[in-house]
């Protein structure tokens, strides 16, 4: 059932589709890649994790940031965005049950709303 992930009050993804190809000699060397794909849906509670690994306030004038965040510095904001954003990775390729993502090549970005693009290049051997 494709609306199960939003029956459930914890982190889950809907994959939509997973392919892959293979990437003979990009240039770099004559290396070959298997590059695994992935489209998949988030619940409310992973887009929640997502926007809070995203850093949308970031304000230029020092001013108007030390107001948005109180008692934080630019890095100390940076640095907790950062983090949420690996936590976040991480649980995505928990839930496409990808392990060592941490050693390969490995990329989600927003297509639309809920929907997301995964690519992971495991790292060569």
């Amino acid at each position: 059932m494709a609306n199960e992930i939003f029956k459930t009050d914890r982190f889950a993804i809907e994959i939509v589709s997973a392919g892959g190809f293979l990437d003979d000699d990009p240039g770099f060397g004559g290396k070959v890649y298997n590059v695994q794909t992935y489209t998949v849906r988030l619940n409310h509670v992973a887009l929640a994790a997502w926007q809070a690994a995203t850093a949308t306030d970031d304000r230029e004038d020092d001013d108007t940031f030390s107001a948005w965040h109180p008692g934080e510095t630019r890095q100390t904001y940076r640095a907790k965005v950062e983090k949420r954003r690996v936590d976040f990775d991480a649980q995505i390729a928990a839930a496409l049950q990808i392990t060592g993502a941490d050693t390969g090549s490995f990329s989600v970005v927003q297509v639309l709303s809920e929907i997301f693009a995964v690519a992971y290049i495991p790292a060569a051997k």
